[in-house]
């Protein structure tokens, strides 16, 4: 959602800031009025190199059980992802119960 200076903000239901250390991300959820788009909702986060990847997997995990509701229906995996040059990537993706994607990529 473009939230400009003469924007029509009725699109917008709910919005919270989450902050991470020295960085913010902006987290929009459209009303059921707004035009649905075709796009899968995605966001990619970059984890330190120090983090073992397996823990982490693992960690998600043990606080999906905590929430019952949502452990049925989040699906994660952990693949080893190959990027331009050679960088090499550790994956972990959840996919949640709308379809949208979190990823944390790691250097390997």
């Amino acid at each position: 959602v473009d939230v400009g200076t003469d924007a029509d903000l009725s699109a917008l239901a709910t919005w919270r800031m989450l902050n991470l250390g020295n960085s913010q991300v902006l987290l929009v959820q459209g009303s059921s009025a707004a035009p649905s788009s075709a796009a899968q909702p995605r966001l990619a986060l970059r984890l330190s190199p120090s983090v073992a990847s397996g823990d982490f997997t693992k960690a998600l995990e043990e606080r999906l059980r905590t929430f019952p509701d949502l452990q049925a229906s989040i699906r994660c995996s952990e693949d080893l992802e190959d990027a331009a040059g050679t960088w090499r990537w550790r994956v972990a993706s959840c996919r949640g119960p709308d379809g949208e994607v979190v990823e944390f990529w790691r250097p390997s």
